[in-house]
């Protein structure tokens, strides 16, 4: 079975017929599942995504109604040459897993424990163990200070200095 999709990642679903985000997802975790009898080809349009700002595309792949409990974060640090931006949710907005936090490194894409155990601790007093913020951060740090060839396709990284990248984060 050979299927073809073409997504438009506005995913906001405003025309019925048109597939989302959330439909793509469905249907490559059921294709995925039956890898050896499917394949499949997509093909994303991301022109409408690159003319929206953060904050609509986080709606997009967290819905509308999370963004008026997202809080803006942009801070950085001079000694440590970090900048981080992006949104955070209020405390009250929470998840059972940790699937709507996002993290980019240098606009690379990261699962990081560092990053994650952070903004678990920036969190400890206001959230139940076993809830999760969302999130959407993006870290920026000179190439020297990050190495990047640590796990094979590169979602993990290592901080040269993780104390100032806990202190950045647990401070924003």
């Amino acid at each position: 079975v050979m299927r073809r999709m073409s997504v438009d990642c506005d995913c906001a679903g405003i025309n019925a017929a048109e597939p989302t985000c959330a439909d793509v997802g469905i249907l490559a975790s059921t294709d995925i599942l039956a890898i050896d009898q499917a394949s499949i080809d997509l093909v994303y349009n991301l022109d409408d995504a690159r003319k929206k700002d953060l904050i609509e595309r986080i709606a997009s792949v967290m819905g509308d109604d999370v963004v008026g409990q997202m809080l803006r974060v942009d801070t950085e640090s001079t000694s440590s040459n970090m900048h981080l931006r992006g949104f955070i949710s209020v405390p009250t907005l929470r998840r059972a897993s940790s699937v709507d936090q996002f993290l980019f490194v240098n606009n690379r894409p990261v699962r990081d424990k560092l990053i994650l155990g952070a903004i678990k601790g920036a969190y400890q007093d206001v959230m139940p163990a076993g809830r999760y913020p969302a999130c959407v951060i993006f870290i920026e740090v000179e190439s020297m200070y990050v190495d990047v060839n640590v796990h094979p396709t590169k979602a993990e990284v290592r901080f040269y200095d993780n104390g100032a990248v806990r202190g950045l984060l647990v401070s924003a």
